[in-house]
């Protein structure tokens, strides 16, 4: 991101840039995308006027599709709702969950690289839209259980291909 970042709207200036890593990598949590997002950020702060909005989402886009979620939330509230649609790059803000749901996140100690996991998808995986209307039902209904059954993960087959002893956690 900050490579990426200084090319197109660095000027010769570069940046040096610490990053203490919170979400477990390989974990599927976005934790690569929001630090990609958080150091665009950073660099617009650093070096500002230089990239506008649309630069940085174009650029947040090109590094990842859960990057440009990632950085339309930054700075936002917590629980924040988007829709991603296309390769879930073009995010819209739909509002914020006002209390929080109980939800068990579990993080096991099972990396998976996100290039082999695109890999390993099978050729008929079906990537028709579907509706995430019931999903944000239940999420603004607080319906956990109606959440659980609108879930879904295109990757999850092929993440338990690449590592399938994550079948036993699902």
């Amino acid at each position: 991101a900050a490579c990426l970042f200084l090319e197109r709207w660095g000027q010769g200036e570069g940046a040096l840039v610490r990053l203490s890593k919170r979400v477990p990598a390989g974990a599927g949590l976005g934790g690569g995308s929001a630090d990609a997002a958080a150091t665009l950020l950073a660099l617009d702060k650093l070096l500002p006027g230089r990239a506008d909005q649309g630069g940085l989402q174009a650029c947040a886009s090109s590094l990842g599709a859960d990057v440009s979620f990632a950085l339309m939330a930054c700075g936002k509230p917590p629980g924040l709702m988007a829709i991603g649609s296309s390769a879930g790059d073009v995010v819209d803000p739909l509002g914020c969950i006002d209390r929080p749901l109980p939800l068990v996140v579990v993080v096991p100690r099972i990396h998976c690289s996100t290039p082999e996991v695109f890999a390993a998808l099978p050729n008929e995986i079906d990537w028709e839209p579907v509706s995430s209307a019931s999903l944000l039902d239940a999420l603004v209904g607080r319906d956990v259980e109606a959440a659980r059954e609108a879930c879904f993960n295109r990757l999850g087959l092929a993440a338990f291909l690449v590592a399938p002893e994550l079948a036993e956690i699902d």
